[in-house]
């Protein structure tokens, strides 16, 4: 498969449905933090991305291995593609009706550590990516999770600068988003699996 500009759309939308809920923690501490800095939010913007983007890769480096030693299952890629994405896109409605305003009293310890656990929860689902860019191989899926990456830099950063100035009532909206897009890319790989 080539490179072609489906590629580098899924790669974008990819990043920002993922990170969903990197941005949902970056505007609660930006809410509770309203003096962090530039130099601070870039940090921790840049330990979720980080985490995203090994996680992610990690997951291409799984699916790649899982098919050299099944091969067999080579032929049910597109349909593991649509069930991971329409699985994670699900949690993120489900996240987005269960959301609920924070308490404003409640304690939020911001260190690199947290940080950096934080963004292994919301990270988790990125491995699922694998089978999303097994197609492509190793090297256009590195190319594939950098792009992922760019995108939840943003994003995170967008959620310090929004929990600082306008609250977290944007919460909501990003859950169902990142769902939607997850859902949309989900239904396009099946396409895809039939018709290709």
């Amino acid at each position: 498969m080539n490179f072609d500009i489906l590629f580098f759309v899924n790669s974008i939308f990819l990043g920002m449905a993922f990170s969903a809920n990197a941005f949902a923690f970056c505007l609660k501490h930006g809410n509770k933090y309203k003096d962090l800095d530039v130099k601070q939010t870039n940090f921790y913007s840049g330990i979720y991305t980080l985490v995203q983007f090994g996680l992610a890769f990690f997951g291409c480096i799984l699916a790649y291995i899982f098919i050299k030693i099944f091969p067999a299952f080579e032929s049910m890629v597109p349909g593991i593609s649509v069930v991971l994405l329409l699985y994670v896109g699900g949690k993120l409605f489900l996240s987005a009706y269960r959301w609920s305003e924070p308490n404003s009293e409640e304690t939020i310890t911001l260190s690199n550590k947290v940080i950096a656990l934080q963004g292994v929860a919301c990270s988790i689902d990125t491995i699922s990516v694998g089978f999303v860019f097994y197609y492509y191989g190793l090297a256009r899926a590195l190319l594939g999770c950098f792009i992922m990456a760019i995108f939840n830099f943003i994003i995170c950063k967008q959620g310090f600068f929004h929990g600082k100035n306008f609250g977290v009532y944007r919460t909501q909206r990003g859950y169902v988003l990142g769902g939607v897009i997850l859902v949309i890319i989900g239904i396009e790989l099946f396409i895809k699996g039939i018709f290709m």
